[in-house]
């Protein structure tokens, strides 16, 4: 993948006349943010004039508003209580805007028709990957068993990554990776470790080809370090050496950031990142996300 370079806009030939003062189509490299969640309150087009102000070409929305009675919306309540969470903006957004926003969307084991679900959400337009969050001790349990492996049968059979987040990543991403040899796994929320063995533990799956990490909430990982922001710091590079640049792709999580970071410093925070070379950011900015999702234009 060719280096950053001064001065480059992407968009095209540089402003000129009536659309020099606009806001879109602006940046000097390639931006995907490979997560944020997505509601009402900021709507398509308000999100999108944030991305177009910060110089992110495209979004991969989780969409996720709030929970209610300990459940995410927006979803579809079905009798007997197995729910389905549901993408409304975000699918608007795709369809709207199809080369700025896609859709990675949250499946359950329990959905009543799982099968034509996963193969409605390939056929449908925006939709890139699916996202799998394991919350409780009783579904760790179940994963380990091997109850959600027809979740993850469906991902391979229709060509999608899938987005995984639990307790113990590691542990069941090497579990699942030796039932599913050709899956595509992204591990969430840099691997969802809290402390210098857990790190370890995540950055040891990069000897297992089909993952790539997802680089978000780092402040999250590293904050019981010793110097947090030096091994932020210090862990990007360390993820970058093991995993290569092209399985690692940033995320901000901003609309659900635990700490006080806008969208803005968490995206230079890897952006203006003194020890990553222009190959590397370009790729952990953009360029995986796209490979990992197949948006265009595609890296080589």
């Amino acid at each position: 993948m060719a280096g950053s370079k001064q001065h480059r806009h992407l968009g095209g030939a540089q402003k000129t006349g009536a659309d020099l003062h606009t806001v879109g189509d602006r940046g000097l490299i390639d931006v995907v943010d490979a997560q944020i969640h997505f509601g009402p309150a900021e709507g398509v087009e308000g999100t999108l004039f944030a991305m177009d102000a910060l110089g992110i070409r495209q979004l991969i929305v989780d969409e996720m508003w709030g929970f209610e009675n300990g459940l995410p919306r927006p979803g579809l309540q079905f009798e007997g209580g197995a729910f389905r969470p549901v993408a409304i903006l975000a699918q608007e957004a795709a369809a709207r805007f199809p080369d700025r926003f896609a859709y990675i969307q949250r499946v359950v084991r329990n959905d009543p028709d799982l099968t034509a679900h996963i193969r409605s959400l390939a056929l449908s337009p925006g939709c890139v990957g699916l996202r799998v969050i394991i919350s409780s001790r009783k579904e760790r349990e179940a994963l380990a068993a091997g109850e959600w492996d027809s979740v993850f049968v469906l991902a391979l059979e229709h060509g999608l990554p899938v987005n995984l987040l639990t307790v113990d990543l590691p542990l069941h991403a090497r579990a699942l990776v030796g039932r599913f040899p050709d899956l595509r796994l992204c591990a969430d929320h840099c691997g969802w470790s809290e402390s210098s063995a857990g790190w370890q533990s995540v950055l040891d799956l990069a000897d297992l080809p089909g993952i790539t990490l997802k680089w978000s909430h780092p402040g999250r990982t590293f904050r019981h370090f010793a110097d947090p922001a030096r091994a932020e710091a210090d862990g990007l590079l360390a993820a970058v050496r093991a995993f290569g640049a092209d399985r690692v792709c940033w995320a901000s999580d901003v609309t659900y950031e635990e700490t006080a970071k806008s969208w803005s410093e968490l995206l230079g925070s890897v952006r203006f990142h003194a020890g990553l070379s222009d190959q590397d950011r370009d790729w952990v900015l953009a360029g995986t996300a796209r490979k990992l999702y197949g948006l265009s234009p595609e890296c080589g």
